[in-house]
């Protein structure tokens, strides 16, 4: 598994969802529509440890929006995951394993330090003592890596303005038992650094392209998307979806050139554009890639193919399948098979 500058993982709590498919420019203004399902939420705070010893579990995290709005995730050796919230009506995605339970997060004043509490699953106790060796730094902040977990869930994004590395002094205890954090060996470059399996964030900024089974497409509000219109008098022949908010002054996502309607895609044809994910106060886009949207009768398939980062490109792409009835449209979409354009 990947760690810190890598680090981190994972989907986001869902506090903001987008699903878009691209319609002609006359409908675009009233009822903007993309076959991407988009999570996207901010936390204040984004802890997570990797433990050793225990027979379920190896890591555990939280995202931390406030007191009263924490989600945690315990993941399983075998890289499955559970959802724990601690406040009612969370969006959580039908395909995970999904629950409420107590949850509690401190913060030390010299923000070196934190502590997570947590109602696990079979009613025992989880406490995370982080210790950190400095306060959260931008230097350390970047896109995270989500490793091997959940493969199968979708594109994940997540963004660290600033982090923090723990020190010897952190420790998992599960019912009173002490699981040890061990020293992350990517990172540690002894006898000058040692650095462990345990991080803090400040500014966690998580977007999540996630799979979904087939069923009818939906819309988002049009103030969140960008249309150009093609304008021969200043020289601009493109037209199509430029960008759309995926939460306001913090993520966009950005097609150049403009990409054009899948649904008005005639026969047999092919859209190609390069999709931008960039985050607030970035002057090049975290992440980047190939879009694709190609229509064979009433189906349309559009290919979410990452080029960067690596971790991205070489396991994270995606397809959407859409398919058009009369009147309906219904879409489904899954990790992408074949990256091959």
């Amino acid at each position: 598994m990947t760690r810190l500058t890598d680090t981190f993982r994972r989907i986001a709590t869902p506090a903001a969802l987008a699903i878009i498919l691209l319609t002609s420019a006359t409908s675009i203004a009233a009822n903007p529509v993309l076959p991407f399902e988009v999570i996207s939420v901010h936390a204040d705070y984004h802890v997570i440890a990797w433990f050793a010893g225990h027979p379920d579990y190896e890591c555990v995290e939280a995202f931390v929006e406030g007191p009263e709005r924490i989600r945690a995730i315990l993941s399983r050796h075998d890289q499955t995951q559970i959802d724990i919230f601690n406040y009612p009506g969370a969006d959580a995605a039908p395909e995970r394993d999904s629950r409420a339970g107590k949850i509690e997060f401190a913060l030390t004043r010299d923000r070196l330090g934190a502590k997570l509490t947590l109602e696990m699953p079979d009613g025992k106790t989880l406490v995370l003592s982080y210790v950190a060796q400095t306060a959260p730094d931008p230097a350390y902040g970047g896109l995270t890596d989500p490793g091997t977990h959940a493969l199968d869930g979708g594109l994940p994004a997540m963004f660290r303005k600033a982090s923090s590395v723990s020190g010897p002094k952190s420790r998992v205890l599960i019912d009173g038992k002490t699981y040890p954090i061990p020293i992350d060996q990517k990172i540690s470059k002894p006898p000058f650094f040692t650095g462990y399996s345990a991080f803090m964030s400040e500014g966690y900024e998580s977007v999540f392209f996630r799979t979904f089974a087939e069923r009818p497409a939906q819309t988002i509000p049009a103030h969140r998307v960008a249309f150009a219109s093609g304008n021969a008098e200043s020289g601009s022949a493109e037209s199509g979806i430029e960008s759309v908010i995926l939460s306001p002054d913090r993520v966009t996502l950005r097609f150049k050139p403009p990409l054009r309607a899948p649904l008005e895609l005639p026969d047999g044809e092919t859209e190609t554009s390069r999709f931008e994910l960039s985050f607030s106060g970035e002057r090049e886009p975290s992440l980047y890639g190939t879009v694709r949207a190609s229509r064979k009768g009433d189906g349309i398939t559009v290919r979410l193919l990452p080029e960067y980062p690596v971790w991205a490109k070489a396991s994270r792409g995606m397809r959407y399948d859409i398919r058009v009835s009369g009147t309906d449209v219904s879409v489904k979409a899954a990790m992408d098979a074949d990256r091959g354009l």
